[in-house]
C-alpha cells in the first residue's frame, strides 16, 4: 500500500511539472499585459489541452521584445481548423523552405541568445547580408531559438515542415515606450516594427504563436 501512495505522488509531482502556468494564471496574465493587446490579441485565450512553452522576452538592449507561445501535441483537428483560420487572417503565407526568409535578429544563436551576447555587424555584412534585394518584399518572422526540438541548420531555427502566417507586420516603431534603438541585424526598411502571425508544423504537431517587436 506505502508503495502504491509513494508512486501515486510521483506520477502527480511529474504531471505538475509538466505543466506549466495557464494562460488564465494571474502572474503570467500581468506578464503578458505589458505588451500592447495589438500584439497579441490573435492569442488563444485558454490553454488547457496540448503541453505548451511561453516565453516573454523584454530585452530591449538586443531588440528582443514579444511572446511566444509554443503548443506540442496538437491533434490534427485542431492544427487544421486553425489553419483554416490562418488562411483567412494572413497577409502572407512562408514554408521553411522558403528561399530569403527575412528573419528577425537571424544571426543569433542559441549561444549568444541565452548569454545577451551582442552580434557585431560591419559595413559589409550589413550590405552582403542583411539588405539583400529580396526582403524587399518579405514581411519578417521571428527565430524560434526557444523551440524545444530545434534545428540549428535552419535559419528559423525550425524544420522544413513549418507553414509561417503573417497576419500583420509593420516598419514603423509604435511601441515608444520601449525607445529602441535602430536594429543592426535587419534591413534598412525594417531597422525597427513589428510582427505577429502563427506557424504551423502538422507533422511535428506544434503551433507557434509570436507577437515580436525589435
Amino acid at each position: 500500500m506505502k508503495k502504491i501512495i509513494v508512486l501515486s505522488f510521483i506520477v502527480m509531482i511529474i504531471s505538475c511539472k509538466q505543466k506549466k502556468a495557464s494562460m488564465n494564471d494571474d502572474k503570467l496574465a500581468e506578464k503578458i499585459a505589458k505588451f500592447d493587446s495589438k500584439l497579441i490579441d490573435h492569442f488563444p485565450q485558454k490553454k488547457d489541452n496540448n503541453r505548451y512553452d511561453i516565453i516573454i522576452n523584454e530585452n530591449v538592449r538586443k531588440n528582443t521584445l514579444g511572446v511566444l507561445l509554443y503548443e506540442y501535441d496538437t491533434n490534427d483537428l485542431y492544427v487544421d481548423s486553425l489553419r483554416n483560420v490562418c488562411l483567412r487572417k494572413s497577409i502572407a503565407k512562408y514554408n521553411n523552405s522558403t528561399d530569403c526568409l527575412l528573419v528577425v535578429n537571424k544571426f543569433e544563436t542559441k549561444k549568444t541568445y541565452s548569454n545577451s551576447e551582442s552580434i557585431f555587424i560591419d559595413f559589409e555584412r550589413r550590405k552582403n547580408e542583411v539588405n539583400k534585394d529580396c526582403y524587399k518584399n518579405m514581411y519578417p518572422i521571428p527565430k524560434f531559438l526557444d523551440y524545444r526540438f530545434g534545428n540549428e541548420s535552419s535559419i528559423t531555427n525550425l524544420s522544413d515542415n513549418f507553414e509561417f502566417y503573417v497576419f500583420e507586420a509593420n516598419n514603423k516603431d509604435l511601441f515608444k515606450k520601449y525607445d529602441l534603438i535602430p536594429n543592426p541585424q535587419m534591413p534598412d526598411n525594417w531597422s525597427n516594427g513589428y510582427s505577429k502571425g502563427i506557424a504551423i508544423s502538422k507533422k511535428d504537431k506544434c503551433v507557434i504563436f509570436w507577437g515580436i517587436i525589435w
